[in-house]
């Protein structure tokens, strides 16, 4: 494994690393992070829920405008 391959893997898994926020900065920490497009995984799960009903692709549009080519797939 090449140095820049070494850092990209450390890069990676620093993302999915959880981080330790002190409690009395945790209702700070989630609000930042809420603005930032980070949703519990009880709110995935509802947000999967909702598209599987409305009929959604797994990209979450309508399968018949999806540029993945969802509609050709049953």
């Amino acid at each position: 494994m090449s140095a820049q391959q070494k850092r990209l893997e450390a890069a990676r898994e620093a993302l999915h690393t959880p981080i330790s926020v002190q409690e009395a900065h945790r209702p700070e920490a989630i609000e930042i992070a809420k603005q930032l497009g980070w949703a519990t995984d009880e709110e995935l799960a509802e947000s999967q829920r909702q598209m599987d009903e409305a009929g959604c692709c797994t990209h979450g549009i309508d399968p018949d405008c999806c540029p993945m080519g969802c509609d050709g797939i049953e």
